[in-house]
């Protein structure tokens, strides 16, 4: 199964919240940002069995 997932805008929000890849804990969102190292991701609370947050989830579609 694909993803599509198109970033958000960035808000101070989003931007607080980001956690390097070596700091990231079972419960934090997956949603990568920037292409360049350090990698870091959203870090927000997952929703439920997801690897992203609430907003995270909203945005990326699977394609089947």
């Amino acid at each position: 199964m694909d993803a599509i997932c198109l970033e958000p805008e960035k808000s101070d929000a989003v931007l607080e919240s980001r956690v390097p890849f070596e700091e990231l804990e079972e419960h934090h969102c997956r949603f990568p940002f920037g292409d360049e190292l350090p990698y870091v991701f959203c870090g927000k609370p997952k929703s439920g069995s997801s690897s992203y947050c609430l907003q995270h989830r909203l945005i990326c579609e699977y394609v089947r």
